[in-house]
């Protein structure tokens, strides 16, 4: 009997160790994703423990976005996943997977005292995930990227017009119609969402490929392509560049 309880207790001991250091190391992972799948299948050949979120569930989602702004990494726009958090620490975008998988454990160990996930390419899949959102800090006037004792913080929707990877920038949809908006951007000027488009950044400003030195305000095609995205924007909306400044340009 004596030997019974023992093995119980080894077990509850064996248990409690394991869920110690699942709390340590958590991933966010997205369906069809070779590099999520990939990260798992190193993790549990090692045997390695870990809590998984798949970002196919909204609210998952919105933790790993969440969790990204906090880290104080994040500047905005798209990454690579997975998204893994080791004792805290947020890897995204990691550049060399395998190196990086190969380095968990002594992460886990060391306390992430070596906070690089490695400079070298991979040839792996990388597989984009866009934000829907980002939150913007207002006093009525100015809107800034960060919090502001005071101020009101808003979630400003993205519309991923453009999807590819690394050449994307963000224009602003105004109207003159303050139903659905999110902010006031001037007298009688409302700013309604986000349109991520394939383009370059010339400073603060967003220019759309094919529309560089171009003033795209007064263009008919970007006054239609709202519509696409923002219902309010039934009635008319145009877009304007200057939003360099929400992703720290």
């Amino acid at each position: 009997m004596k030997r019974i309880f023992l093995s119980i207790a080894l077990l509850a001991l064996s248990f409690t160790l394991y869920a110690d250091t699942s709390a340590q190391l958590t991933i966010f992972t997205k369906p069809g994703c070779g590099r999520c799948a990939y990260t798992i299948e190193y993790l549990k050949k090692n045997n390695i423990a870990y809590t998984e979120y798949s970002t196919s569930d909204k609210s998952n989602n919105a933790k790993m976005w969440s969790t990204l702004r906090d880290s104080g990494k994040f500047k905005g726009g798209s990454i690579s996943m997975p998204v893994v958090v080791i004792n805290g620490e947020t890897y995204f975008s990691i550049p060399n997977l395998k190196e990086f998988t190969e380095s968990i454990s002594s992460k886990l160990a060391s306390g992430n005292q070596d906070n690089g996930p490695g400079n070298s390419e991979t040839t792996d899949e990388i597989i984009e995930t866009l934000p829907d959102s980002v939150f913007v800090w207002t006093d009525g006037k100015i809107v800034v990227n960060h919090a502001i004792a005071g101020w009101m913080r808003k979630k400003l929707p993205i519309a991923n017009h453009y999807s590819g990877s690394g050449d994307g920038v963000y224009v602003a949809v105004y109207s003159h119609n303050k139903f659905r908006s999110i902010y006031t951007a001037g007298e009688n000027v409302y700013v309604m969402g986000l349109i991520r488009m394939k383009g370059t950044w010339n400073g603060i400003i967003a220019e759309p490929e094919g529309w560089e030195g171009k003033d795209i305000s007064a263009s008919d095609e970007f006054k239609q392509l709202p519509k696409q995205y923002f219902p309010a924007c039934a009635n008319g909306c145009w877009v304007g560049g200057d939003t360099g400044g929400i992703f720290g340009k």
